[in-house]
């Protein structure tokens, strides 16, 4: 018998493609083991050779046709089968240890996690990162 995943990782896209790679990546290259969550990647628009590389790497594709991001995560939510939801939007990444902290804080029933934040240009700078109390 197949075990749900504990956590899902929903990564929504509208209207853009340029970064969705580089999310789905940096969901999919996490240090927790793979068994232990899912990707869920929501957008409203199709490109072949994005669908699938995702598909062929074990990420879930939900089509979403309306324009209110909060109605695309409600719809893509119907598809999760985690515990734990984490969201990440299109052009932003996962830090590699991102999932396996969350696993392990979840375990110690955090029931909500507000993680720092590290901005990075276009040119791949980094500026001043953003921390918040647990």
């Amino acid at each position: 018998m197949e075990s749900n995943p504990y956590i899902s990782v929903i990564i929504t896209a509208y209207n853009r493609k340029e970064f969705l790679l580089d999310a789905f990546n940096s969901a999919l290259n996490q240090t927790l083991d793979r068994d232990k969550y899912e990707i869920i990647v929501t957008k409203n628009f199709t490109n072949n050779k994005l669908d699938s590389y995702i598909k062929r790497n074990g990420g879930k594709l939900v089509f979403f046709e309306g324009r209110s991001t909060g109605e695309q995560i409600a719809d893509a939510l119907k598809y999760a089968k985690g515990e734990v939801i984490c969201f990440l939007d299109d052009d932003d990444l996962f830090s590699k240890k991102k999932l396996k902290t969350i696993y392990s804080l979840m375990q110690d029933k955090i029931c909500y996690i507000h993680n720092n934040m590290c901005y990075i240009d276009e040119n791949g700078n980094q500026g001043k990162n953003e921390k918040y109390e647990n």
